[in-house]
């Protein structure tokens, strides 16, 4: 089975949708996860820390709210909350390294049986392998 990303922010279920997802990869040999611009919006707020307050309500603005809520903490609204709740979200998502160690795992980009899965698109002009990763994550047309 494979997961096409964009696992969280999808709605108020989001912990819990991470947790299938980490049991289906432990259970059934062969699973993957590819990542998906969600998960890397996580990433890049736990992991950049020069832009961290943009990348937090950046990520809250694009289905992260929702995803907050299920881990327990209340979403930030306007700048002026950010530096009360970096320090929470932080916290929860560290709760959790499981959920941020399955988000690092995950595969950009899966061939198999000649088939190529992304989260997003592939440029038709561009062979596979030097696919951008802001490409196979976000690219829409």
């Amino acid at each position: 089975m494979f997961f096409l990303g964009d696992i969280i922010d999808r709605g108020p279920q989001s912990f819990e949708a991470m947790e299938l997802v980490i049991q289906t990869l432990d259970e059934l040999p062969g699973s993957k996860l590819l990542r998906g611009n969600h998960e890397d919006f996580v990433l890049r707020f736990l992991d950049i820390a020069f832009t961290r307050h943009y990348d937090l309500m950046n990520w809250m603005w694009n289905g992260g709210a929702a995803t907050a809520l299920s881990y327990g903490v209340p979403p930030p609204t306007h700048w002026h909350e950010l530096d009360d709740a970096i320090p929470k979200m932080r916290a929860a998502l560290d709760r959790h390294p499981v959920h941020i160690e399955t988000m690092r795992n995950a595969e950009h980009m899966i061939i198999e049986r000649g088939l190529v899965f992304v989260h997003a698109g592939l440029r038709p002009e561009v062979s596979l392998a030097p696919q951008s990763l802001d490409d196979l994550m976000t690219i829409r047309h």
